[in-house]
């Protein structure tokens, strides 16, 4: 069977028609659903993954997000964000020797941040945030 692409501002639309009826959808599975349900109406071969409707989530204003995570045992610190893939900002705290030792990490675009011990995200959750006049 083909399958189509949509293009993001159909997906926008789509998530924002999903999220002023739902306001709160409890994971990127439920979104999906949704929103997929929303552009079906318009072609019935449109198709996303949850990775690019996640990212598109991200970049929208009207569109808050919550992140629950697992923790790792392993220590670990990531480059890139897992959550939507921008470059981590390192926290760094000095040492008594007077060097400089990675305490953590956060991203400048998402909600997402860790300590040494790797934090996963698990779940997210999405909510709609009215516009500002």
């Amino acid at each position: 069977m083909t399958w189509k692409i949509p293009h993001e501002r159909l997906v926008q639309f789509a998530l924002e028609h999903a999220l002023f009826i739902q306001k709160v959808v409890n994971s990127q599975s439920k979104l999906k659903e949704l929103v997929l349900r929303e552009m079906k109406e318009e072609d019935s071969l449109y198709t996303i993954g949850g990775r690019r409707l996640r990212m598109i989530a991200l970049a929208q204003d009207f569109i808050g997000l919550k992140i629950h995570y697992r923790q790792m045992d392993q220590e670990t610190i990531l480059d890139n964000c897992p959550v939507c893939n921008s470059a981590l900002r390192k926290s760094l705290n000095k040492t008594l020797e007077g060097g400089r030792t990675v305490t953590g990490v956060k991203c400048l675009v998402c909600p997402y941040s860790s300590g040494l011990k790797l934090r996963i995200p698990a779940r997210y959750v999405f909510m709609y945030k009215a516009p500002k006049d």
